[in-house]
């Protein structure tokens, strides 16, 4: 029996606000009020508090001189950044793995149950692992934390919603993964910055898709 991958309410408010955010329909410098919120999404307080906190730590919100949350500037060349710094960073991660060789058992199993779970939560969150399970892998500290950091600035379940995005990201981790049990340190990281590049093409893709939907 296969175990069932439950993402925490804040993170699912986080990253309904931070889609938000990023498709237009919370602006820039706008004020966010927990008890709205809560309403809204007809939730309580307390996740949406949560959230909060989670949206301030990775910028997409901010206290003002009153001490209320507000939307941070956020625009389509942050995302750019975003996704070309991580293609970067994680090029070289995986380049440095593969030159070790690893055991690389355990970030297959990610990708089985990527295969075997079909649908966007449960794709968010053996993608995550995936990722996360790489970082770790190999011993570059700054690398892990600068990329972590980057990483919770997507709300990458955006993206996950689409199915050919899915089908196309895990066929790119098991190229990520051959080249890392090859030793082929160049292809690895080849192959990590086409993924991510291309996970950027397909994220801005989908914005824009749900911009265009609100009009």
């Amino acid at each position: 029996m296969k175990k069932i991958q439950i993402i925490p309410t804040r993170e699912r408010i986080a990253n309904q606000l931070k889609d938000s955010i990023l498709n237009g329909d919370m602006k820039a410098n706008s004020e966010l009020i927990q008890t709205e919120v809560a309403d809204m999404l007809g939730v309580s307080r307390i996740p949406v508090r949560e959230a909060f906190l989670i949206l301030e730590n990775d910028g997409f919100i901010h206290r003002n001189k009153s001490r209320s949350f507000v939307v941070s500037e956020f625009t389509l060349d942050d995302v750019y950044e975003h996704y070309e710094i991580r293609s970067m960073l994680e090029g070289n991660i995986a380049f440095r793995l593969a030159l070790s060789k690893p055991d690389t058992t355990a970030l297959k199993a990610e990708l089985k149950a990527i295969d075997d779970n079909d649908d966007a939560e449960s794709f968010s969150v053996h993608n995550t692992n995936f990722h996360e399970q790489i970082w770790k892998l190999v011993d570059l500290k700054k690398h892990e934390d600068l990329v972590r950091q980057l990483w919770n600035r997507i709300p990458h379940l955006l993206v996950a919603e689409s199915r050919e995005h899915r089908l196309k990201a895990n066929e790119e981790h098991y190229k990520i993964v051959e080249a890392i049990d090859k030793g082929d340190a160049q292809g690895a990281r080849e192959a990590m910055q086409a993924h991510i590049l291309r996970s950027m093409a397909d994220y801005v893709a989908r914005v824009d898709h749900l911009k265009a939907q609100d009009k």
